[in-house]
């Protein structure tokens, strides 16, 4: 039996999205501002897409607000969470030097990535419980509105006519960070564990294979969506 720290079943799957919930609201921050630039820049445009670009901004804030509540509670829990959540806050900061168009490009990118990853959470347990904790609900209502708003960003910026490349470059860019993140964030957590003895080494690494093993027809769905994305794009 798990210890009850393992809302997600095992320490793998549950630190895993502990750290993509210590890097959320920083991008959700990001993608925010870049949202709302576009309507302090565009006053007169189709009022349509303003309103969709209003509920998205509303939306991510209250995504953002539910996971700052989370990650407060992991703070206390797991004293170097709070630490690696500011480290990934100043790495996104350094996003907004980019022009209004580049920003748009990484925000749609990250909204696609995050839909892809949003449909695998909702078609089954192989990523998230499907119980009535909290956690597990608060992940499944996240993901069926990011699923539900994901091509916001993108009309936005097809709006401004994004330069050629720049959606490619873009969503490498994003993936590069997400991946990198996603990885560095997890490893923190569940080395954490490993010395305060919550879990074994082996055991781990038995849980990892065991979630690779679940995960992989959603990894390749989703390595498909990414090539999707990427050729239309290159045309």
């Amino acid at each position: 039996m798990q210890p009850r720290r393992y809302w997600n079943g095992n320490a793998l799957r549950t630190r895993l999205f502990d750290g993509l919930s210590l890097l959320l609201p920083a991008g959700e921050e990001f993608v925010i501002r870049a949202a709302q630039d576009w309507l302090d820049t565009h006053p007169d445009a189709d009022p349509r897409l303003r309103a969709e670009a209003g509920r998205f901004i509303r939306e991510e804030r209250s995504h953002q607000r539910a996971h700052r509540r989370y990650n407060a509670e992991l703070h206390d829990a797991i004293p170097v969470a709070r630490e690696a959540e500011q480290g990934v806050t100043a790495a996104v900061g350094e996003l907004d030097r980019l022009g209004l168009r580049m920003r748009l490009a990484l925000a749609a990118a990250f909204e696609h990535l995050t839909a892809l990853l949003s449909a695998e959470v909702l078609r089954g347990e192989a990523w998230v419980d499907d119980t009535p904790r909290r956690e597990c609900r608060m992940w499944r209502w996240h993901c069926a509105e990011e699923l539900a708003h994901q091509h916001v960003a993108g009309d936005l910026l097809r709006s401004m006519g994004p330069l050629p490349g720049q959606r490619i470059l873009a969503l490498v860019l994003a993936s590069v960070y997400l991946a990198g993140d996603a990885f560095s964030l997890t490893w923190t957590l569940c080395r954490h564990e490993l010395r305060q003895g919550f879990v074994g080494r082996r055991e781990l690494l038995a849980q990892a294979g065991r979630f690779a093993w679940r995960a992989f027809p959603g990894l390749c769905r989703i390595a498909r969506g990414w090539g999707g994305q990427w050729l239309p794009a290159a045309r």
